[in-house]
């Protein structure tokens, strides 16, 4: 008898009656992500015939506008291929164990052999499954890159959406993941913390893999002049070489210098690049296919040996952890994980730059005297932050990466944060779905990735906000209070509106009715920060001519705010485990609302709403939805739900799926009003010796500022002073008159201003003068729009 249940559950049949949900939903998932291929890459077919059918306009530039949206649909199939491995460990192989040793090792087979037996009969059919899905959406991806594999208006074999998520590591990658799940469910016994666990070591073995073909494969050489390196190479640095054989970096001709003159006054001879050509892309997939399958192979060892040496009993008493150890933990780790993972995700955003972001390229270029000089005539508002950004610009070195990266961590930093404001208020579920709502809110990912000070306001407001809820309880400690002056008044240093959250604390210890202990030392944080921020408020009111261009209010600036305004009514409704007179509600509430409502009646005088003013409200919205679903956990635990913490990673990645275009979008070269590196390349493909430039508007010349080296070829007629002499961030004009002289010396001009879209109306008689006299002595004989600017190049009539 004992034999026959052995033999019932190892076989097959039962194998298959436990896992057929899992196969149906990778199967419905198949079957979406075939229907979006054959959509998209028929799209892309398209795009491309139209463009090639127009042969005078059909640039680069011109093929990779057109194919943008295809680019980045394929970009999203791709991040799903490279995640599957991952959720198909944490959904498949982690509760493959752990959920049965959760319940009772009493449901394993006795015998050791019968255990394996029956582990190996469910790891086999899964990894089938698996290795077979993962398999058919590499194919897919693949199938809809081949059109323009490599091309200079599609993505390189280089691109982590192709590299790993095509080819038979996709499909290592996926057993590797089941093997992985399998080993956290045995090892660690609970499933939620076995899926993290998963999810955390796929991603990290994958990145680690990335991290070792660096060192594994070295690039190849290429000398300017000897050999060049192939179409679609995979370039990994450049440099110079010297006469006697030694090299420079390529830091030592900066972008702003003639490259032919640096080059001689420093003797260099030539110059080369390290690269990896298209076919090292077969070399890394075979390396990572070799090194997942040898991991999968030792984990499901690794198993299959700890359960044929040790009972179920002695696996239970050697791999229980505490509950406790492990929940809070999850508080703090959880959201910021989340945070951090669709922070970095596509942050480069595919290497472009929109305006905002170039003045702070611009200022975090600028020696600390020269950004005082700056701020006595624009920007005075961001002048802690340009200083902060030039410190580590000086550190770390200027690239996209080192002006986004302190958004990221900022926001990583306010999603725990916010989790432990929850956690404090109304007990660990709610703390880790505020937390995990806040890092899904759309607002918070777009800010997380841009090089702007929003990010950090922010955190400085989740920050003091959990200061003030630790000095409510515990009203004695002044160091608290000293805390939470200093965060309020930092953070108004980096953008005073963020004072409106002092406003909102208010209104929360009234609500509570706090004691005169609690209210007084308040009001002596609040008057000391105001105090100590008072002299940039009046000084910026000086520059209040750079926010003109806001748009009075009108009915449909007021519709965002209150939908935000009746969620966080409804789930403040909602009931939550935790007593005391400082309930989420009376917090977040007054966050939400309170700020908003100000600078909504501040602008009926003075027109300055923007929703990125007030980003920190979002910390409100977000705890008011972590009770709503901590909630619905604790419905579903009553319900006698099997399994109710997998709610929150199910909703997590429903949300993620369902917000896939926005979050797509806000990654995208399209995401922002512009880019100016976009622009800089397009001019640097029609400017010819000679040729003039114009911006119209002035400001319109960050794209010069940012990629100097674009413009090397080209005059500047308008300029009169650089932007760093005046002081500025489009530097100075010489008058109208003079503009007129210099423009008609001039056969041909390239004109940089707004696209058609989002340009505004001509507001001065500089600019006017430059518009009539292009119109009246010129002709267009080129014009291209990319990414929110407009190109056009100019010939005399």
């Amino acid at each position: 008898m004992a034999t026959s249940g052995i033999t019932e559950r190892g076989s097959f049949p039962s194998a298959w009656r436990g896992q057929r949900w899992v196969f149906a939903a990778v199967a419905l998932l198949l079957l979406l992500c075939a229907g979006w291929t054959v959509y998209g890459r028929d799209a892309l077919l398209s795009a491309i015939a139209a463009c090639r059918a127009d042969r005078a306009g059909c640039s680069p530039a011109r093929l990779a506008e057109l194919t943008f949206r295809s680019d980045g649909q394929l970009r999203v199939l791709g991040m799903v291929s490279i995640a599957l491995p991952a959720l198909a460990g944490a959904f498949w192989g982690a509760p493959m164990i752990a959920r049965v040793l959760e319940t009772g090792p009493g449901r394993l087979p006795a015998d050791g052999a019968g255990r394996v037996r029956w582990y190996l009969t469910r790891i086999s059919l899964a990894a089938a499954g698996a290795g077979s899905a993962a398999t058919l959406l590499a194919l897919l991806v693949a199938w809809w890159w081949r059109p323009t594999a490599n091309k200079l208006y599609g993505l390189n074999w280089h691109e982590p959406v192709i590299l790993y998520g095509t080819g038979p590591a996709a499909a290592a990658a996926a057993l590797f993941g089941l093997a992985a799940g399998t080993a956290a469910g045995l090892l660690v016994r609970r499933t939620l913390p076995a899926m993290i666990t998963t999810m955390v070591g796929v991603l990290g073995t994958r990145w680690l893999l990335h991290v070792v073909h660096r060192s594994a494969v070295a690039p190849r050489t290429y000398v300017d002049g000897r050999d060049t390196a192939p179409d679609g190479s995979w370039q990994t640095s450049w440099g110079y070489l010297t006469s006697d054989g030694g090299t420079a970096p390529a830091t030592a001709c900066p972008v702003e210098q003639d490259t032919a003159a640096c080059m001689n006054a420093h003797g260099f001879s030539s110059r080369f690049t390290t690269a990896y050509p298209p076919g090292d892309f077969w070399t890394f997939q075979w390396l990572d296919t070799a090194a997942l399958l040898t991991l999968a192979v030792a984990l499901t060892a690794l198993v299959t040996w700890r359960l044929r040496c040790r009972p179920p009993a002695a696996v239970e008493a050697a791999y229980t952890l505490p509950r406790r150890a492990i929940t809070v933990w999850l508080v703090p780790l959880v959201p910021a994980a989340v945070m951090l993972s669709l922070g970095l995700w596509g942050v480069p955003r595919q290497e472009t730059m929109w305006r905002d972001e170039a003045a702070t390229w611009q200022a975090a270029h600028r020696s600390v005297p020269e950004i005082w000089h700056m701020l006595g005539e624009v920007d005075l508002v961001h002048g802690l932050y340009y200083v902060l950004m030039h410190s580590l610009f000086e550190l770390f070195g200027d690239s996209l990466y080192t002006l986004r990266l302190p958004s990221v961590l900022a926001m990583a930093a306010t999603a725990t944060f916010t989790a432990l404001i929850g956690a404090r208020l109304a007990g660990r579920a709610v703390g880790i779905c505020a937390g995990t709502a806040l890092a899904l809110v759309p607002a918070i990912q777009m800010y997380a990735q841009e090089g702007r000070s929003y990010s950090l306001v922010t955190a400085g407001t989740a920050t003091a906000t959990w200061l003030l809820v630790r000095a409510f309880d515990q009203p004695g400690r002044r160091m608290l209070w000293a805390a939470y002056t200093t965060a309020i008044w930092v953070t108004a240093l980096l953008n005073w509106f963020s004072l409106f959250a002092v406003s909102a604390h208010a209104v929360t210890l009234v609500l509570t009715r706090a004691d005169r202990t609690v209210l007084r030392r308040w009001a002596v944080a609040a008057a000391v920060a105001a105090t100590g921020t008072l002299p940039l408020i009046l000084a910026s009111r000086a520059q209040a001519g750079q926010v003109s261009w806001i748009r009075p209010l009108g009915w449909s600036t007021l519709i965002a705010p209150a939908a935000l305004l009746l969620v966080g009514a409804v789930c403040s409704r909602l009931p939550y485990r935790g007593d005391g007179p400082l309930t989420p509600a009376r917090l977040a509430l007054p966050l939400l609302a309170v700020p908003q409502a100000a600078l909504l009646l501040v602008s009926t005088i003075k027109p300055l709403y923007l929703e990125r003013y007030l980003l920190y409200t979002y910390i409100g919205l977000a705890l008011l939805l972590g009770v709503a679903a901590a909630a619905a956990i604790r419905a579903a635990t009553n319900r006698r739900f099997a399994q109710p913490w997998l709610l929150l990673p199910v909703a997590v990645c429903t949300a993620v799926t369902l917000l896939a275009p926005i979050e797509n979008r806000h990654r995208d070269s399209n995401g922002r009003v512009d880019d100016v590196i976009a622009a800089a390349h397009e001019v640097a493909y029609y400017a010819r010796p000679g040729d003039a430039v114009l911006f119209l508007p002035a400001a319109r010349r960050d794209t010069a500022l940012v990629a100097p080296g674009m413009f090397a070829d080209l005059e500047d007629i308008a300029l009169e002073q650089t932007a760093t002499e005046g002081g500025t961030l489009k530097g100075l004009e010489i008058p109208p008159a003079q503009i007129r002289k210099a423009m008609l010396a001039r056969k041909r001009i390239i004109l940089v201003t707004d696209a058609y879209a989002v340009a505004r109306p001509l507001g001065t008689e500089r600019e006017r003068a430059k518009q009539q006299i292009l119109d009246r002595y010129f002709h267009k004989s080129h014009q291209t729009q990319v990414n929110g600017r407009r190109i056009t190049v100019y010939d005399r009539t």
